[in-house]
């Protein structure tokens, strides 16, 4: 907890893209949660099921015993649930619609992930833009001070004029 004064000082002298890319960490981290608990608790097959079903003279009534103690949202069972109702099937229809199971399942596991996507390619480009602003405040502050001359500092980086963007020579 004493920490946290510190902290609040870094993210005050960080500027202004402190505060987005401290909004992307926080999104990043809720995501990565949530994909967590979906990838524990959803995906999660008993080892007890699947001695069952590599012992390939299992009956079908133990798999649906089984089956039922899964919660409601287990991707496991929705996907086995699809075999289960269509075992009489031939195997060309079973195969087919347990395909279309796995995509829907694909889907819901690749939920939310073009966010974090698009952070990671968002963060290291703020990250940048503050960088860069902050040298060019540091070396107009030196400017201010006649310590150095900053158009040798700064080389061919100049600013347009007030709050406006950088142009290079």
């Amino acid at each position: 907890m004493s920490n946290l004064p510190s902290f609040l000082t870094a993210l005050q002298a960080g500027g202004a893209m402190i505060y987005p890319l401290l909004g992307l960490a926080v999104l990043a981290t809720v995501i990565i949660l949530e994909k967590s608990f979906v990838y524990a608790w959803r995906t999660r097959l008993p080892a007890t099921l699947v001695d069952l079903i590599e012992t390939y003279g299992f009956a079908w009534e133990d798999v649906e015993a089984q089956l039922a103690a899964f919660g409601a949202r287990s991707y496991f069972r929705a996907f086995l649930a699809v075999i289960l109702a269509n075992r009489t099937n031939p195997a060309w229809w079973v195969e087919s619609r347990a395909a279309d199971e796995a995509s829907q399942i694909e889907k819901g596991l690749g939920r939310w992930l073009w966010i974090l996507e698009t952070i990671v390619t968002a963060a290291p480009l703020l990250g940048l833009l503050g960088t860069i602003t902050g040298m060019v405040r540091s070396f107009k502050l030196f400017g201010e001070g006649s310590l150095v001359d900053p158009s040798g500092v700064t080389g061919g980086v100049v600013p347009t004029g007030p709050g406006s963007t950088l142009c290079v020579r």
